[in-house]
C-alpha cells in the first residue's frame, strides 16, 4: 500500500505484559502529535483501543483489519479475544468505534459452527449482534510468482505448518499423531513444533520454526497440505501450499472449504474415523489432476493483485 499513501507503521507490544501500557502511551502520544488521514489496525484488540478512542472522541477514521482471532471465543482451547474478559471488551468497543471493519471471509462476521459439537458459533456479529459499523469482505492474497513448486513431491507426503507453539491444539495437532499411526507407509512433516517437548515417530517428522522464505523447499515436497484446525480466518499457509502444487485435507472450518472446493477434502467433523477414510480417499485419488487444481483455486481466485486494490479503493472511500 505504500505506492498510494505515506505509512507511518506502530509495533504494539503485547509481551511481556507491562509493554501494553507503554504501547498505550506510545500510540496516545503518536496520535496526538500527527497529523494522520486514517489509522489501520491490523486486529482488533489491546492495539485499536487508543485509534478506536480517537474515533469516539475526535471522529478520526479508523479501519480494523480482522484476521481471526478478534472474531472468536473457544473456551476448549482458551483461544480467542472474546474468549478473555478485558481484551474481549477492548475488541468490543474497537468494533464499535470504527469507521470500517474488513474481514478475509465472509465466517468472520458470521459462522455457524458444525465442526466440533463443543464450540459454538463465531464471528464478529455473533458476539456484537447489535454492531452498526459497515464491514466488508477483503480476501487474502498472493503472489503465484513467489510460490511455486521448485522440487519433486515425495510420494505420500502430508505437511502441516505452524504460526507457531501457541497454535498445537488449534491446529489439530494431536488428530495427526493420532491418525498418523493408521499409515506407517506415508510420512508426516510437522514444521513449527519443539522436538524437546513433541517426539518424532517413525511416520513424523518434526522441524522447529523455519522462515517464510524458505518454506518453498518444504512444500515442493509435500503431496498433501493438513489443516485440520478447530478455527481459522484465511490460512495464508494453506493458499501458499496449494500454490506449491499441494493436494488439500482441511477441516470444515471458515474459509478453509472455499479455498480448496474441488481440488482437495474436507473433514466435516473433528473425528478420527473421518479422517482415516478421508486420508484412504486422498490417496487413491487423481493426485496429478488435484495438485494441478489447488494451485489454479489460489491463482485464479485470491491474487495479491486483488486484495491490494479492493483496500485501495475503500481506503481512498473512507479518507475523501
Amino acid at each position: 500500500m505504500g505506492s498510494y499513501f505515506r505509512i507511518c507503521e506502530f509495533n504494539f507490544s503485547y509481551f511481556p505484559r507491562f509493554k501494553v501500557l507503554v504501547s498505550f502511551l506510545r500510540i496516545f502520544f503518536k496520535l496526538s502529535s500527527n497529523s494522520y488521514d486514517m489509522v489501520v489496525c491490523q486486529f482488533a484488540g489491546y492495539q485499536s483501543f487508543v485509534p478506536a478512542l480517537f474515533h469516539f472522541l475526535f471522529k478520526k477514521k479508523l479501519l480494523i483489519i480482522a484476521g481471526g482471532t478478534d472474531c472468536a471465543s473457544i473456551p476448549l482451547i482458551r483461544y480467542g479475544n472474546f474468549n478473555q474478559k478485558l481484551l474481549g471488551w477492548a475488541t468490543r468497543f474497537s468494533f464499535k468505534h470504527s469507521s470500517c471493519i474488513t474481514v478475509v471471509d465472509e465466517s468472520l462476521i458470521f459462522q455457524h459452527y458444525t465442526y466440533d459439537d463443543e464450540i459454538s458459533n463465531q464471528g464478529i456479529k455473533f458476539f456484537i449482534p447489535e454492531l452498526t459499523t459497515p464491514i466488508k469482505v477483503i480476501y487474502n492474497g498472493y503472489d503465484p510468482q513467489k510460490w511455486y513448486p521448485i522440487k519433486p513431491k515425495k510420494n505420500n507426503t502430508f505437511l502441516t505448518i505452524l504460526g507457531g507453539e501457541s497454535a498445537i491444539q488449534r491446529k489439530g495437532i494431536d488428530m495427526i499423531y493420532q491418525v498418523a499411526d493408521f499409515f506407517p507407509d506415508c510420512l508426516f512433516v510437522i514444521v513449527g513444533l519443539n522436538k524437546s517437548v513433541f517426539k518424532e515417530k517413525k511416520n513424523i517428522l518434526i522441524y522447529p520454526f523455519i522462515e517464510n522464505e524458505k518454506l518453498i523447499d518444504i512444500y515442493s515436497e509435500a503431496e498433501f497440505y493438513l489443516q485440520l484446525s478447530l478455527m481459522e480466518g484465511f490460512p495464508n499457509a494453506l493458499c501458499e501450499a496449494m500454490l506449491c502444487e499441494c493436494i488439500p485435507i482441511v477441516s470444515d472450518v471458515a474459509a478453509m472449504p472455499k479455498i480448496v472446493g474441488d481440488s482437495g477434502f474436507i473433514l466435516k467433523k473433528r473425528n478420527l474415523e473421518d479422517l482415516k477414510h478421508l486420508i484412504n480417499q486422498a490417496l487413491l485419488s487423481d493426485k496429478p489432476l488435484l495438485a494441478k487444481k489447488a494451485r489454479a483455486r489460489i491463482e485464479e481466485n485470491y491474487k495479491e493483485e486483488f486484495r491490494k486494490d479492493a483496500l485501495q479503493k475503500l481506503i481512498s472511500g473512507i479518507i475523501n
